[in-house]
């Protein structure tokens, strides 16, 4: 019995020493671990926060440029959002100010067709170097004297770029200028 008693006094310190280095490998991990994920958590919640706060400071922007209304100025924001969460823009400040010169040079009140305009505008921009502003000054030109829809005016506006057209950059001022004269020729 004495015999048993000391081997098994002996097995429970081993334990209790192997259960000790145990729980000091797990809380050194769990620092390591808390540190490695606490900094980037705490800095996606920065960018979170700062996104939010871009994105309420461009929605009142967007609201106040075009005098919308609470559940249009939703509509806008929404359209605003998608546009961003697609890859356009390279921010929601930039996005409002397209949007809203969207919204003033065209005359056009539904977002959803703002929404197209602009990420097909920002689309000539960025593959063609278009200037965005003339671009859809350009775009509103063709739909006002040929009767076409934006769809088709933005379709023109990239043929005639692949094609060489807007060597000079001023396509969008072009079009936008001489546009009645081209619908009078």
């Amino acid at each position: 019995i004495d015999l048993s008693n000391k081997e098994a006094i002996k097995g429970i310190t081993e334990t209790e020493k192997k259960a000790d280095a145990l729980a000091k490998k797990f809380n050194s991990a769990g620092k390591a671990l808390t540190v490695g994920l606490t900094t980037p958590l705490i800095g996606l919640g920065a960018y979170a926060v700062k996104t939010a706060a871009d994105f309420d400071g461009a929605s009142s922007q967007l609201q106040s440029s075009l005098g919308l209304s609470t559940d249009k100025a939703k509509e806008f924001d929404q359209a605003m959002r998608d546009i961003y969460n697609a890859g356009y823009g390279e921010s929601y400040e930039d996005l409002a100010t397209k949007i809203g010169y969207v919204a003033q040079a065209t005359g056009e009140v539904d977002p959803s067709k703002i929404k197209e305009m602009t990420q097909n505008a920002i689309t000539l921009q960025d593959t063609f170097g278009s200037d965005f502003n003339e671009t859809i000054r350009g775009v509103n030109n063709l739909m006002t004297h040929f009767g076409i829809s934006s769809e088709e005016a933005f379709d023109l506006f990239a043929k005639g770029s692949q094609l060489g057209l807007d060597y000079t950059a001023e396509l969008g001022d072009n079009i936008a200028e001489y546009g009645g004269n081209f619908q009078q020729a």
